[in-house]
């Protein structure tokens, strides 16, 4: 039996990938919140062979002889999902990235502008554009917990990526362990933001931007660029799959990886990431 793990914010994504992975596997299939996968365990009249986790960073407590595989464990999870604990993973395995600021101090007037966080940012939100140190200084009092450097002029990616082996050791994994499943361009299609960016260079769906598949006339080693990137990216976190946002640099001919999401959306019905995900999560199990 495989279980799919989701929370609140995964919840139409499990869901989703549930029913269709009752379609096309001839494992049963279950899926819900942490206390219910508990309760799934704790059943002696149930033996789990594969827990999928859609971004679910609560530790599973297993018997140490219990035979199951984790797809995203945990941890691994809890690691990625603190956003900046990724970007210090990322610069320590040279995964190109922005360049990191832990600090205010850190960040000279040289810097600027620059872009500040939160830890544990979503949709959006924990976002500040500072041009000067009273900016930054003003977004670390609302909550930001560093700041990367801010790269003009690009393009953005993101790429969804899968282990090729789960076998292969976590610690031993390089990007050529992983494929690249599909990649997605962010396109901005309001027109009323088109001057958005010189005011608030954020590129997501409350400016008008949405993925679509890249055109034919990006050039292959712009795509390749970003997809090599977004398999470090995944590789340095030890993650089984993701969604990677990685920037293009139209003026350095450069990636930047922003981060992973490890709870990627399948519930668009006009999209056919769901069925591209459910294949390889059949893939990889063996089904």
């Amino acid at each position: 039996m495989f279980f799919i793990l989701y929370n609140r914010s995964s919840l139409r994504s499990g869901r989703k990938l549930k029913d269709i992975l009752k379609e096309h596997s001839s494992c049963s299939i279950r899926g819900g919140y942490p206390q219910f996968l508990a309760k799934t365990l704790n059943n002696p009249n149930i033996t789990l062979s594969a827990i999928i986790n859609l971004g679910v960073p609560c530790t599973i407590s297993l018997q140490e002889d219990y035979p199951i595989t984790i797809i995203n464990k945990a941890e691994i999870i809890k690691k990625a999902s603190n956003k900046k604990t990724s970007c210090i993973i990322f610069q320590e395995k040279n995964v190109p990235s922005p360049y990191l600021y832990c600090s205010i101090k850190q960040v000279k007037t040289n810097d600027y502008p620059v872009i500040a966080r939160n830890s544990y940012h979503k949709k959006g939100n924990g976002f500040w554009f500072c041009r000067n140190y009273k900016e930054l200084r003003k977004a670390f009092s609302e909550g930001a917990s560093y700041a990367i450097d801010f790269i003009p002029n690009t393009r953005e990616y993101r790429i969804h990526c899968f282990v090729k082996d789960l076998n292969i050791p976590i610690e031993d994994r390089s990007k050529e362990d992983y494929i690249s499943i599909k990649i997605s361009e962010k396109i901005q299609e309001n027109s009323a933001n088109k001057n958005q960016l010189d005011t608030q260079p954020q590129k997501n769906h409350a400016f008008g931007w949405v993925f679509k598949v890249p055109s034919k006339e990006k050039a292959q080693e712009e795509i390749a660029m970003v997809r090599n990137a977004a398999k470090q990216a995944i590789a340095a976190l030890g993650l089984d799959f993701g969604a990677v946002d990685v920037m293009y640099s139209l003026y350095q001919k450069k990636s930047y990886v922003l981060e992973v999401n490890t709870a990627p959306s399948l519930a668009d019905p006009k999209s056919d990431t769901l069925n591209r995900y459910s294949k390889h999560f059949i893939g990889l199990l063996g089904e």
